[in-house]
């Protein structure tokens, strides 16, 4: 069982509007894609800022505004951002869900591989997991994805990977994934999709 409360902003302790920072309508800092708030010398990243309220996300934003501050030309603005639910098995997703693409009208193909047919899942004893990828139906190209299994979070960057670099299928399928190991499932997913997959 999984139970989550939520966070939300606590705008009126944190001293924000006082300063002149503008606020979010949820009530997270305001921040352009540098990192400044409306008070252009002061940044903020992580949480203040907002969804998705994750380490690595904060980190990745923190990066920017240290290199902006330092007179760098940077700036966050990810094509995906990888969510991780440290459960067991492991949960992870990136990028565009078939429900949002529904709601969107954005027409895709989907592609799944199941852990039973995978030797290293086997071997693992873990053969409880599934890799799905979901496509755009005309390019073929990688738009998302979900990892339920035994570490998920490691293998969700090779799919937050294809989506930064505008993969599809062919390139995940094409691309040699040592064997026997989880990451295959990636590759098998992408192989199922082509209609090339011979290990089921």
């Amino acid at each position: 069982m999984l139970v989550a409360v939520g966070r939300r902003p606590d705008a009126d302790r944190n001293g924000a509007e006082q300063a002149g920072i503008a606020l979010t309508a949820q009530g997270f800092l305001s921040v352009d894609a540098r990192m400044r708030t409306s008070q252009s010398p002061i940044f903020a990243i992580g949480d203040v800022v907002g969804q998705p309220i994750l380490a690595h996300k904060a980190t990745h934003e923190a990066k920017v505004a240290a290199e902006v501050a330092c007179g760098e030309n940077a700036a966050f603005e990810p094509a995906c951002i990888p969510s991780v639910a440290d459960t067991d098995p492991e949960i992870a997703c990136v990028g565009l869900t078939e429900a949002k693409a529904k709601a969107d009208g954005i027409r895709i193909g989907k592609a799944g591989f199941p852990w039973m047919a995978s030797g290293r899942a086997l071997s693992m004893g873990r053969s409880d997991g599934l890799t799905k990828l979901i496509f755009d139906a005309e390019t073929r190209r990688v738009l998302g994805g979900a990892i339920v299994g035994a570490n998920a979070g490691d293998l969700i960057a090779e799919i937050a990977l294809a989506i930064e670099t505008g993969a599809d299928a062919e390139d995940i399928a094409l691309t040699i994934h040592p064997h026997p190991t989880l990451s295959e499932t990636v590759g098998f997913a992408a192989e199922a999709l082509l209609g090339t997959l011979t290990d089921l």
